[in-house]
């Protein structure tokens, strides 16, 4: 089988986990092919600006982990640098017209928007302040697909391998394969540090797929899943770092707002930060037009209805953060003075929180399957990896809401909760090689994959000053 790897980001655990890839594929004995940029890509995930220094750690971090490649070796590929004739000025008058530039047959608006989305956590993006910066970024999209379309009709690949696919490095590669019909497989994180996602045709964003890794795990063998299950909300609980970022982590146990009336109906608000799904295919149809607007017509529906008290809890990774989505929430301070928000920042416990709730509204966010699993009723108006599993309540309508939180509500099933926290935890294809210690630390056959120490040096002068800088 031939196989072909398109590697442009050196982070770790990223890089680690395609050498992992390249070994397990070699090991089988397929022809393998890698595409690697050799300073040619003018904007990347790890090297925005192309910095010369940064192209220099990045190839000479790729030449160690290679030296570590052991049977068949890969076939290295270079990724071509653009000509500055092949430039392009291109032109959008709205964010969605951005999402939807293609060349041909293929997008490459929506990975430009998706990078400039997650760099500057803005979910609606200045398009005269970035214009700049935004026509990079899709000459760059434009070139890599070009590049991917010239390698990958010269090998002829049974599968195409890449990170992530829904950044500009990435994002017109995926469109090409699929507009092709070629398989492709997509690495990310997996569910713990001894697992990576590898999936097959499907992206990390896949709710359908999710589903199905969900019901597959369970079955494997049920009791131990509900043990891992459960370990999961008591871990996520007891601040347990798993695979990423522990959020709740400066929130003090069993802290709970001032003014928190127990005489009342509490329902709680938990959003979501935007970034991350706000160029994604499927995740921001939803019965409100925004987080704004479904916040806000809650609020005015429950005005002068005194049985209740809202809340709204702003998810901690929007901590200290100044954009669109933490400036709406300042709005609808003012606008709903029966309206309590808890900032990002606060102190106060989101678990306690959910144990004084009669009822918990999430967008997107797990924290939802979490108050299910701590026996609240739920309901998503949002999109959910677990919107179809019978783990929360799903209206159609604004009223259907309002319909909800005044009804009495029975939690739904804990065991569903369970199950979609096994698959939360547990996840992935085991690692053979790699070893992830944390979330940006691995080693590789038990060495770490560095860059020669020339470039470590310089590399911790360069991230020290931009750290100071800040």
């Amino acid at each position: 089988m031939k196989v072909l790897l398109f590697s442009i980001n050196p982070e770790t655990p990223h890089f680690e986990t395609e050498l992992e890839l390249i070994q397990t594929y070699s090991d089988k004995g397929d022809d393998l092919y890698v595409a690697f940029c050799e300073e040619s890509l003018t904007t990347c995930l790890f090297n925005p600006s192309h910095k010369k220094l940064l192209c220099k750690i990045c190839i000479s971090k790729r030449v160690a982990g290679l030296k570590l490649i052991g049977g068949k070796q890969p076939n290295i590929i270079s990724i071509n640098p653009m000509d500055d004739k092949e430039y392009s000025s291109f032109h959008f008058n709205s964010i969605q017209e951005l999402k939807d530039l293609t060349i041909g047959n293929i997008n490459i608006g929506k990975g430009v928007a998706s990078t400039i989305i997650s760099r500057y956590r803005e979910p609606k993006i200045d398009l005269d302040k970035r214009k700049e910066e935004l026509n990079r970024e899709l000459n760059n999209s434009k070139h890599i697909l070009q590049e991917s379309q010239k390698i990958i009709s010269n090998i002829n690949p049974d599968l195409v391998i890449l990170f992530n696919g829904r950044f500009t490095s990435y994002h017109p590669i995926l469109e090409y394969c699929k507009s092709k019909h070629i398989d492709f497989l997509i690495h990310e994180r997996g569910g713990n540090f001894n697992t990576y996602m590898a999936r097959k045709n499907e992206t990390p964003h896949s709710r359908d797929q999710a589903e199905k890794e969900i019901k597959e795990l369970w079955q494997q063998d049920p009791s131990e899943a509900k043990l891992k299950g459960e370990l999961f909300f008591q871990e996520r609980r007891d601040k347990v770092m798993q695979s990423w970022f522990v959020h709740s982590q400066n929130q003090t146990k069993g802290a709970l707002p001032e003014d928190y009336d127990p005489n009342k109906k509490l329902i709680c608000i938990f959003n979501s930060s935007r970034d991350e799904f706000e160029s994604v295919d499927g995740w921001l149809e939803t019965l409100y037009e925004s987080e704004y607007d479904a916040i806000d017509k809650i609020a005015t529906s429950l005005k002068g209805k005194d049985k209740y008290q809202l809340f709204l809890r702003v998810h901690p990774n929007l901590s200290n953060l100044v954009n669109s989505q933490t400036e709406n929430i300042n709005r609808l301070k003012l606008k709903h003075p029966h309206l309590y928000i808890i900032p990002a920042e606060d102190n106060i416990d989101s678990y306690s929180l959910i144990d004084i709730c009669s009822k918990v509204i999430v967008f997107n966010s797990t924290i939802g399957l979490e108050a299910t699993f701590w026996n609240k009723p739920t309901i998503v108006i949002g999109r959910a990896i677990y919107e179809n599993l019978e783990c929360s309540y799903i209206p159609n309508t604004h009223n259907e809401v309002i319909e909800l939180i005044e009804k009495d509500l029975t939690p739904k099933p804990r065991i569903n909760a369970i199950k979609v926290g096994n698959w939360i935890r547990e996840f992935g294809t085991k690692f053979l090689h790699t070893h992830q210690t944390g979330i940006n630390k691995a080693t590789f056959k038990g060495k770490k994959v560095n860059p020669k120490m020339v470039w470590r040096v310089l590399s911790k002068i360069y991230f020290s000053i931009k750290k100071f800088k800040k």
